[in-house]
């Protein structure tokens, strides 16, 4: 996990758990049915002067979801005991080992990660944080190297922050209303979007006129800031893009000015990812990237994989892997996946080894 500078002049206490889910292949949980850790207990004395401070957490865990709206992959989440307000960051990996015959005769063991997410928060009594949809169980279900003997294990690592990290309850007091304060400013900042009056650039994609603000794009994106870093005139530019279509173009100007990023087509979202990449936006990237693992199909996986192995996402990578290989003998036959075997055989032996491993 990587600390900002605050957090590094900051004391943290760091505790490891792992938590391995038993027969986890063939549990009967029904959706929103959870299993709830051992209490897990850290000494937090060195945080405060309290020295027999001593905070208690759980881990729950839904097999089949937390709700009707995840029930298609596992949730997880951290749930607090204590009644003593904490800074938390909470990371939890689903950890398998793999091994590989090596050519000196001896056999290779190496921890393998099928996904990894961290997420920090304040937290009190009763209070939680996690991810409803942490990972798909059928990813899970289709890596038996995750699944030792039908049981799946939980990487999971706590870290506690002293409370000069939390924000002073007085600001908190100050604006009861942040989350609307920032969804009037998004809201704002989109009706600045529509204005014809105050631009001054435009982008002209596809025959269709886009304008914008300098000052806003540069803020947002370190390409459009170099862009526009060192013209030597004031007037209004065109600007002409060819390589990105108007629909997903315009959604990404939406992101830029509102933070917002809607349910798109899978061609939209194509595009939009390469556009992501291009102007360096990694958060939106990492967005497109999950709606077009969502997407997945027998006539787009090849296509996907190949977009993924040019942008160095091998999360969605995987993901195309995964998927191909368990449709391997339907996309196989198609024409798209005899070019990649030509054109990046090394993609397609990706393919053939996660084949060949799971069989």
């Amino acid at each position: 996990t990587t600390h900002t500078d605050e957090e590094l002049r900051s004391k943290i206490i760091k505790y490891n758990y792992n938590w391995k889910i038993e027969n986890f292949s063939t549990l009967k949980q029904e959706t929103g049915s959870a299993i709830t850790s051992q209490r897990i207990k850290i000494n937090c004395a060195q945080l405060e002067k309290n020295n027999n401070s001593t905070d208690e957490w759980e881990i729950v865990f839904y097999p089949h979801g937390f709700n009707q709206r995840s029930a298609d992959y596992v949730s997880i989440w951290l749930k607090r005991i204590s009644t003593h307000e904490r800074l938390v960051r909470f990371t939890c990996a689903i950890q398998g080992i793999t091994s590989e015959e090596g050519r000196d005769t001896k056999d290779k063991s190496t921890e393998k990660e099928l996904v990894k997410k961290s997420i920090k928060a304040k937290l009190s009594l009763e209070s939680a944080i996690g991810w409803s949809t942490f990972c798909k169980r059928s990813h899970i279900l289709g890596e038996k190297e995750f699944l030792k003997d039908g049981h799946l294990t939980l990487k999971c690592t706590l870290e506690v922050f002293e409370d000069s990290n939390m924000p002073h309850p007085v600001l908190e007091d100050e604006d009861p209303y942040l989350d609307a304060t920032f969804a009037e400013l998004s809201k704002d900042l989109k009706e600045l979007l529509k204005d014809k009056k105050n631009h001054d650039v435009t982008f002209k994609v596809e025959k269709e006129l886009f304008t914008a603000h300098k000052a806003i794009l540069s803020a947002r994106s370190p390409v459009f800031r170099v862009m526009f870093e060192f013209e030597s005139t004031d007037q209004e530019q065109e600007i002409v893009i060819t390589d990105v279509k108007k629909e997903a173009f315009r959604a990404m100007l939406l992101f830029l000015y509102s933070g917002e990023s809607q349910m798109i087509p899978f061609e939209t979202a194509f595009e939009l990812y390469y556009a992501a990449d291009k102007y360096e936006l990694l958060s939106l990237k990492r967005r497109c990237s999950k709606m077009l693992e969502t997407y997945l199909t027998i006539e787009n996986a090849v296509k996907t994989i190949v977009q993924a192995n040019r942008h160095n996402d091998r999360q969605l990578q995987d993901a195309c892997i995964r998927f191909i290989t368990k449709n391997a003998a339907e996309i196989q036959k198609r024409g798209e996946w005899m070019n990649l075997m030509k054109s990046s055989p090394s993609l397609a032996n990706a393919v053939f080894e996660n084949l060949t491993h799971g069989t």
